[in-house]
């Protein structure tokens, strides 16, 4: 399934998308979301972050291109602290 969300600035998109991503991982699916720059995605994460901080959330990406709020996510960070690091 595809869904587009239209709208200004501001009117709620991005709190739509969170709670449509946070809902479709309680049923159990996965979820990859893209947007058309490197900020939009990291306001994207910093908000599935706030919203739903159990969530497993990864960032892909040059972490140079990150917002330093969302690095703990960037895949880099998130394989050095896996089990399988060394």
């Amino acid at each position: 399934d595809v869904a587009l969300i239209h709208g200004p600035p501001g009117t709620g998109k991005t709190t739509t998308v969170v709670e449509l991503i946070v809902q479709a991982v309680k049923r159990g699916e996965r979820v990859l979301s893209c947007a058309p720059s490197n900020v939009a995605i990291d306001n994207l994460l910093e908000k599935l972050a706030e919203a739903a901080p159990k969530l497993r959330l990864v960032r892909l990406g040059h972490p140079a291109r990150l917002l330093p709020s969302v690095l703990a996510h960037s895949l880099d960070e998130v394989l050095s602290k896996s089990d399988a690091a060394k």
